[in-house]
């Protein structure tokens, strides 16, 4: 359930972006068109005054440059017009997605908002008991390793009494970690039990 719901916050975000780049792409395409226009007049210019430099009539280029023109001006009004309806569609879309991001779709309320933080929490807190579970298991597993060490190495005993001590050192640690191995796997298999009751 929290997996898709960060697909879903995720491809939201990407949307986003895109929308927030589309509106530069259209302004990007009013620049161009425009640029388009300037130079079409600029080559039409030209062609006018080349053709009074030779000498040639030129009531038709004039007449083509005023078409020329007035299909501009046209080709320049109507595309404002799908500018403004484009803008006016991503704002609107972008703001859905928004909505829909931030779970304020109309029908999320607060107690959503909560369970979603909630399903955060918890997942947070089972990512920190499993470090917690290694830890100990790591610690019972040195524990009893550690008992025996330092209660044989304490200057209790004398040098004539250390020969009989490597069985009993080798016994001790068995039977300290044979018991406390068995009280961890014992309260494992108590809390289990417990689990699925």
């Amino acid at each position: 359930l929290f997996q898709g719901s960060l697909a879903q916050s995720k491809v939201y975000f990407q949307l986003l972006q895109l929308l927030r780049i589309i509106p530069l792409w259209i302004r990007e395409t009013r620049e161009d068109l425009h640029k388009l226009k300037t130079s079409t007049d600029a080559s039409s210019d030209l062609n006018a005054y080349m053709s009074r430099a030779r000498g040639i009539a030129t009531s038709k280029l004039d007449e083509s440059k005023n078409i020329a023109s007035w299909n501009w001006h046209h080709i320049e009004d109507y595309f404002a017009v799908l500018e403004k309806e484009l803008l006016e569609r991503i704002e609107t879309k972008t703001n859905e997605i928004r909505g829909l991001r931030d779970g304020v779709d109309g029908n999320a309320d607060s107690k959503q908002i909560i369970n979603t933080n909630a399903l955060l929490e918890a997942s947070k807190s089972t990512s920190m008991n499993r470090y917690i579970i290694i830890f100990t298991v790591l610690t019972i597993f040195y524990l009893p390793l550690g008992f025996v060490t330092a209660v044989f190495s304490m200057d209790l005993l004398h040098e004539e009494e250390l020969t009989g001590m490597k069985s009993q050192y080798a016994a001790t640690i068995v039977a300290v970690s044979v018991v406390t191995y068995a009280v961890a796997i014992g309260l494992v298999m108590f809390v289990d039990r417990q689990k699925i009751k």
